[in-house]
């Protein structure tokens, strides 16, 4: 089974910022929508511009709060390497892990005996729909091209769909008179918390509210 991500769960560039374009749709959990599906298959289209929400929530000192051992296979333990800050906070031997420990961990299990070429990054799953006839679920996929101004359609076949999509992708920020007209005359004065990176940005402020 091939597996379609949306995108690769690393941090996002430094200079990234976090885009906040319809607040009442974001109030109504319907802001990020559908894609047209080109009527034939497979295409290639221009490359769609819609904002789809697709940052992380990693910050650089982000560590699990779940012991490893319960995160890891019986056969393939957590490798045992802990950040200084982990030390500090929970001492020497801490169950717990930093994100990248966690990446690595995926990374090792995945990248052996051609397992990561069943993997299809930054590809997002624009529709599903199960072929009754054939018992079979089809995908219709869509992949930026490298040179940044296309993008590929087509569709895949498979014996069964897991939705992993996260609770969380999309930043859930209540609607409030005046927030949508103070975004728009100060610029980044509204963050919500999933672009929260690190402590700095915000030292010695007053008056700033985190969503």
């Amino acid at each position: 089974m091939r597996t379609g991500l949306t995108r690769c769960r690393i941090e996002d560039p430094e200079d990234h910022v976090q885009q906040i374009p319809d607040f009442e749709k974001l109030a109504a959990r319907i802001p990020d929508e559908t894609l047209s599906i080109p009527s034939q298959l497979p295409t290639t289209t221009s490359h769609n511009t819609q904002y789809r929400f697709s940052e992380t929530s990693i910050y650089p000192t982000l560590e699990t709060n779940i012991d490893a051992f319960a995160m890891s296979f019986s056969q393939e333990p957590f490798p045992e390497e802990r950040t200084p800050l982990n030390i500090q906070r929970y001492g020497l031997n801490s169950p717990f892990r930093h994100w990248k420990a966690v990446e690595g961990y995926l990374q090792g299990l995945l990248n052996r005996r051609g397992y990561q070429d069943w993997i299809s990054y930054d590809t997002t799953v624009e529709l599903i729909h199960k072929d009754k006839q054939i018992g079979k679920w089809i995908l219709t996929l869509r992949k930026p091209l490298e040179n940044g101004r296309e993008d590929r359609w087509w569709t895949e076949t498979f014996d069964a769909v897991v939705v992993a999509a996260g609770h969380y992708q999309v930043p859930f920020i209540p609607l409030t008179s005046g927030l949508a007209e103070l975004a728009h005359n100060f610029p980044g004065s509204i963050e919500h918390s999933k672009a929260w990176r690190r402590p700095e940005k915000y030292r010695g402020k007053r008056g700033m509210r985190i969503l």
